[in-house]
């Protein structure tokens, strides 16, 4: 091996360590994000004993979850019932790593190292890939899924029937994650070969292979379907697959969600990002089979794509960021090269990589990460803590405040039930048909409620927005 070889692994390595350093470096902080929260209550119920095909978040709330498929809550419901809580974010940070990891590891084959090592670079610096790279999500699984199942089918060659076999088992299992945002990755390389290597071979066969890669999933449904129950089937598909296709369902955003999420967020790498499409772009025009070309049209697919459903979410695009970052890459690879081509500069861009390494590494270990999340818990913690845990807790607020019911029930181990008043705890009109089965006797009313008295309850210490009222069993 060469001088030059080991530099380019001693690079790759130093950037794993500062994708690894940023993307744990949030986990010192706290976070109010609500999506975190939900899927460590999922898993913490699977991992309590609840039926692993039977997710359940609160009783009023998604007491019977299904708007995604149970099996991506799996790898963290094992975690904790293996390792405990502390288990949920190394499994995230593993998948955001392991991500990383596989543009350095196949990347250079394909689009060459100074590309793979400022893509895997740009991804590890954008902040919305590293401030939850450890937060217990399904898209650190989907990005790793999808990444492995993708991007050996980049390299301008034809693809060997074990490479294609490989992209629809991976593909399978991102399906049972994220449902179409699964299969949408190899469906837009499909279309990326096809158009750039003119291909209709890979047309078909990639086409075959996505419908291959449906199959268990719809084996699972049609099994639910099969035992009578049919819940899954009209929960998952019918009010959440048809209906956000159709912009039936009240939360998501109509629109360019998808663009304006990248144009907002996908930072420092957007310009080099687009620079890397429109090299990819005129190469495809110009008959041109490169690797950028087909990433290129992928990305653009996948763009596409992602803006047909009527509902959207910011994070649906989080499925495109891995492409993206090798765009920008490819687009900076050759300058890079340039510049190193002298002994004496590589060898000081790679002390200056590896300083950068130790001093994020050493920043993170220490604390700083801190900085980059919120100083406190939406509700208190001191007075979450005053309530046992494991039991009822009315939240009264002028809207389903949805923070703080993550927050109570995941951080405090609370089950948390919204409601219109505390006389008769009636549940929040359209939160659910569940009522308390019995009394609670603590209740946490934000201040824009008008003061009580409330009958029956006992003002108690109010912290922040939210003031404790109790009473007697």
């Amino acid at each position: 091996m060469s001088v030059r070889d080991k530099g380019w692994q001693a690079a790759a390595a130093a950037v794993l360590v500062i994708g690894a350093a940023l993307g744990a470096a949030p986990l010192a902080g706290h976070s109010d994000r609500c999506d975190p929260h939900f899927y460590t209550v999922l898993a913490r119920h699977m991992a309590e004993g609840a039926g692993w095909l039977e997710p359940s978040y609160l009783p009023i709330v998604f007491a019977r979850f299904r708007d995604h498929l149970p099996f991506g809550v799996w790898p963290f419901a094992l975690a904790m019932r293996l390792f405990g809580e502390q288990g949920l974010a190394p499994v995230a940070l593993l998948c955001s790593i392991g991500t990383l990891a596989l543009i350095l590891v196949c990347g250079p084959g394909i689009f060459g190292r100074p590309a793979a090592v400022i893509g895997a670079l740009m991804l590890a610096f954008t902040e919305t890939w590293f401030r939850y790279a450890g937060a217990p999500t399904l898209d650190c699984l989907l990005m790793i899924l999808a990444t492995a199942a993708t991007l050996p089918l980049w390299r301008p060659t034809p693809a060997p029937a074990s490479r294609w076999a490989w992209s629809t088992v991976l593909t399978a299992l991102a399906v049972l994650v994220k449902g179409p945002f699964g299969v949408l990755p190899l469906v837009a390389t499909t279309l990326g070969r096809a158009l750039v290597l003119r291909s209709h071979r890979d047309f078909w066969i990639g086409g075959l292979c996505s419908v291959a890669a449906l199959f268990p999933a719809a084996a699972f449904l049609a099994f639910d379907t099969w035992l009578g129950t049919a819940t899954w089937w009209h929960g998952y598909v019918i009010d959440q697959l048809y209906a956000s296709a159709l912009g039936l369902r009240s939360d998501g955003e109509p629109g360019l969600v998808p663009i304006r999420t990248l144009a907002g967020r996908f930072w420092p790498a957007l310009p080099l990002a687009l620079w890397g499409i429109a090299i990819g772009l005129r190469d495809t025009a110009r008959r041109r089979p490169h690797a950028t070309a087909i990433v290129a049209v992928h990305t653009v697919a996948t763009i596409g794509l992602l803006c047909l459903p009527s509902r959207k979410i910011w994070h649906h695009a989080l499925v495109v960021y891995p492409a993206l970052a090798v765009l920008a890459g490819t687009a900076a690879g050759p300058l890079l090269e340039q510049h190193l081509a002298s002994p004496r500069r590589a060898r000081t861009a790679l002390i200056a990589l590896g300083v950068m390494a130790v001093i994020l590494a050493s920043a993170s270990a220490g604390g700083a990460g801190a900085w980059l999340t919120s100083r406190a818990c939406i509700v208190p913690g001191a007075l979450a803590a005053s309530i046992p845990s494991d039991t009822d807790v009315l939240v009264l607020s002028s809207w389903i405040d949805w923070r703080a019911l993550a927050a109570l029930a995941a951080e405090h181990r609370l089950i948390p039930w919204p409601v219109l008043s505390l006389e008769g705890a009636s549940p929040l009109a359209g939160s659910g048909p569940a009522t308390p089965d019995h009394r609670a006797q603590a209740a946490l009313v934000r201040d824009d409620i008008p003061a009580g008295p409330h009958a029956g309850w006992r003002q108690g210490r109010r912290e922040g927005d939210w003031t404790l009222w109790t009473r007697d069993p």
